[in-house]
């Protein structure tokens, strides 16, 4: 979720209200059980052509395992219909209990038989979980409607074919090789989003990777002149952090709603995990011109950067995100170096500024429920910075330095006690310094911070730089050297509306 501008994007009325229900970094599929070494399943996805049912169907290459299950109970909410497949014939297929994830029983079901799911993809709810149209196109969550043979096996590779009506693609969403689309065990740990519909797309080429960009062929924001520079900015911005594109391969469903203003082009944005990282924003069609001022992008695509930290350690994964959303876009030219110390003290004194009712470990366990997002995200960039200075005013590794260092690991799932330790040095610096102000009601204190960037603040309370100061021109000059990996390979979509597609 947008991380300093929260209560606006809660106020939403409509199109947000159905989608914000928490933190914006991606976020754990309910665990599915792995097992031993078993045969790898066919999926067969399909979409009527008016976006409103979708059909899973999964073959398996070998004996059944005794049951199938979603990724999430949302897909449960979701079940139309539950069937044997074979030879053409259907019949019914036993559902088991009442809630929870969709479980469905196959054990005893021949290898030539196949398990048909019917999906109900305009059922309005389900939040973040769920189903969200727009503009002749349908943007779904893996939550509602992906399932896996259970208990799965981590090394196989799921080989998927996508039948769909005329006119309607849908966008990449898992990885593709040599014997074409595949879905493997991250699809099963994560939440992801995928598009159905009449759709542009547009390939960019970033560092170490592609960014697919799909939008509705119906919407102003396909054709704006303003969504690749947009889209090519912030990737170029957001990999600086490690050198390499922050997902590699990475699509990003656009989404235009009829509402905003230019100084909010984008009203909400979420980035999910699996075979293939996606992330999906909201653009009000009335500021698309104003699109290249955003930093909602670039804060999503850092979530992308490091492995997976769970919700009850929001402060970490914001934090690291909140910090280097303005970082990095001065370090890309994206906004000066001194509108990125403004942004930040601008967005610690909000976080400051909010009522402290229990510790941040405590805020950030119960921020949705407790709507204490402006707290916990500020927090958290409060001490991701002075983690940063400290490491740099020591001598030591930056911080981006250290994150560069975990970028194999970032399909990986790490509280935020792991990850401290993954980026600390022996003597455990950066442990003490998150220790000091984790447990405190109190907000982390950068007065030393302040001191060594030499930033002070006027009678008025406006921010004060001095003329020059090393470390702080440091942190604005790092980065790494993002190359270009050539030129993104294509991926099609599936559709007799694939000529309209653009290819960058």
């Amino acid at each position: 979720m947008k991380a300093a501008r929260v209560a606006r994007v809660g106020a939403c009325a409509g199109v947000c209200a159905s989608v914000v229900l928490g933190a914006c970094g991606a976020r754990p599929a309910p665990s599915v059980a792995r097992g031993p070494s078993l045969s790898p399943t066919r999926y067969e996805i399909a979409i009527d052509p008016s976006l409103e049912r979708l059909t899973e169907t999964l073959c398996s290459e070998g004996p059944w395992t005794d049951r199938v299950v979603s990724i999430h109970e949302e897909a449960r909410a979701r079940l139309v219909t539950a069937s044997i497949v074979r030879g053409g014939v259907e019949r019914p297929l036993r559902v088991e209990g009442t809630d929870g994830p969709l479980a469905i029983t196959t054990a005893g079901l021949a290898p030539s038989e196949c398990v048909r799911l019917v999906l109900d993809v305009a059922r309005a709810g389900g939040g973040m979980d769920g189903c969200l149209g727009r503009a002749g196109v349908v943007t779904c969550a893996t939550s509602a409607w992906l399932v896996a043979a259970e208990p799965w096996r981590t090394s196989s590779r799921h080989r998927v074919t996508f039948t769909l009506p005329e006119g309607v693609a849908v966008s990449p969403i898992f990885g593709e090789d040599e014997g074409g689309t595949f879905l493997d065990e991250r699809a099963f740990r994560y939440v992801g989003y995928v598009s159905f519909g009449d759709l542009v797309q547009h390939e960019i080429t970033v560092p170490g990777g592609c960014a697919h960009v799909v939008a509705p062929a119906r919407s102003e924001v396909a054709s704006s002149p303003h969504l690749v520079p947009w889209v090519e900015r912030a990737s170029r911005a957001s990999a600086a952090l490690t050198g390499l594109s922050t997902a590699r391969d990475v699509t990003i469903s656009v989404l235009p709603v009829p509402m905003g203003s230019a100084a909010e082009p984008v009203l909400f944005g979420m980035a999910g995990r699996g075979t293939r990282p996606s992330v999906i924003a909201l653009v009000a069609e009335p500021a698309v011109p104003t699109l290249e001022t955003d930093w909602t992008l670039v804060h999503e695509l850092v979530h992308l950067s490091v492995p997976y930290v769970p919700v009850e350690d929001a402060w970490l994964s914001e934090g690291i995100a909140t910090y280097y959303q303005e970082i990095l876009r001065a370090r890309a030219g994206m906004q000066s170096a001194e509108e990125a110390w403004r942004a930040l003290d601008r967005g610690v004194s909000r976080g400051a500024a909010e009522p402290a009712r229990d510790t941040l470990r405590e805020a950030s366990r119960g921020m949705r429920e407790s709507r204490a997002f402006t707290r916990v995200y500020w927090a958290g960039a409060a001490i991701v910075w002075m983690l940063d200075v400290v490491s740099r005013a020591s001598g030591r590794e930056s911080l981006d330095a250290r994150i560069a260092r975990l970028e194999a690991r970032r399909d990986e799932t790490m509280s935020a006690d792991a990850l401290i330790a993954a980026l600390d040095d022996e003597d455990g610096t950066l442990r003490a310094l998150v220790d000091r102000w984790l447990d405190e009601e109190e907000f982390p204190d950068l007065g030393d911070v302040y001191e060594a960037l030499s930033l002070s603040h006027d009678a008025n309370g406006e921010l004060v730089l001095s003329l020059r100061n090393s470390l702080r021109e440091s942190i604005v000059n790092d980065g790494r050297s993002a190359a270009s990996n050539g030129r993104c390979s294509r991926v099609v979509l599936t559709s007799p509306a694939c000529g309209s597609c653009s290819n960058l």
